[in-house]
């Protein structure tokens, strides 16, 4: 009966034992679960809020109305009644804008330049009459009343929807020439745009797109 106690008691105590083995391993269980919890999180960094998307017709769409700039452009020729020499070509320049094409002849001088501007079949090199070719399906050639010795930039390339290269064509006798290949037989508009601030004359041709 004594030995039937103890291996009571015995199996009381492992018993016991085993409780609080196991109570004892409970705390490590949360910190299982808990790494498992910020899963979640990664649903905020979906790149669908960040990619870029196509721009929508109401803006794509909002451009200026050309024709209201443009329209009353002509492919005539065009000159002034102004007739000077007075000054040199200081820099020719090319720009591109939403209706146009521009080109502007920089003069060192504040007095209107004279010049004429007309669609011709081939530019000639003043004094040698030699042909000045230039790409595209038109050619406009312009001529200041400026002199142009001084100036060497003679090439001022474009590429552009109208506009497609400018050429210099030689100075003679007060006269400074240039060739402007253009994409087809475009309107275009000349007027001057003096620049008080450094003392100088633009005669600026726009050619429409």
């Amino acid at each position: 009966m004594k030995m039937r106690g103890k291996f009571i008691a015995g199996a009381a105590m492992v018993m016991m034992l085993g409780v609080s083995a196991c109570s004892n391993t409970q705390p490590s269980e949360p910190p299982i679960t808990i790494t498992v919890m910020p899963t979640p999180q990664t649903t905020s960094v979906q790149p669908t809020q960040t990619t870029s998307e196509p721009a929508s017709p109401s803006e794509t769409t909002q451009v200026t109305n050309c024709s209201s700039e443009t329209g009353q452009w002509n492919t005539e020729p065009d000159s002034t009644d102004v007739r000077q020499g007075f000054g040199e070509v200081l820099d020719v320049r090319t720009a591109r804008h939403e209706c146009f094409d521009r080109v502007v002849i920089e003069t060192t001088t504040l007095d209107e330049v004279g010049f004429q501007v007309q669609y011709v079949p081939q530019v000639t090199r003043e004094g040698s009459g030699e042909p000045v070719p230039v790409p595209g399906a038109a050619v406009l050639q312009v001529t200041v009343d400026t002199w142009g010795y001084n100036f060497t930039r003679c090439q001022v390339a474009a590429g552009w929807e109208s506009l497609r290269d400018v050429q210099c064509a030689g100075t003679h006798e007060g006269q400074t020439a240039f060739a402007l290949g253009v994409s087809a037989r475009k309107p275009f508009a000349v007027y001057h745009l003096p620049n008080p601030n450094k003392g100088t004359m633009r005669v600026v041709i726009d050619i429409a797109h």
